[in-house]
């Protein structure tokens, strides 16, 4: 998943519905390599998570959050 979102430079919209990626796993991996593919992709501009297993993950949902982030060019 994060290799075909870190290749892929038109990518707009995400759909990850569906998927298990953050059921069982403590350490928020899937969370920390969405995250970083994220933000190489200013130009996206909807993620679904509809039944990730995100649920109360609260550290997962920080870093995917921190990965959506919009940084300004400096002038």
């Amino acid at each position: 998943m994060s290799t075909f979102v870190k290749k892929n430079k038109l990518l707009e919209v995400l759909n990850l519905s569906q998927n298990e990626l953050f059921g069982s796993d403590e350490s928020n991996s899937a969370a920390k390599k969405l995250s970083k593919a994220m933000k190489n992709h200013p130009e996206l501009s909807f993620v679904s998570l509809a039944s990730t297993g995100l649920g109360g993950n609260n550290d997962g949902l920080k870093l995917i959050l921190d990965g959506s982030k919009v940084t300004k060019a400096s002038s």
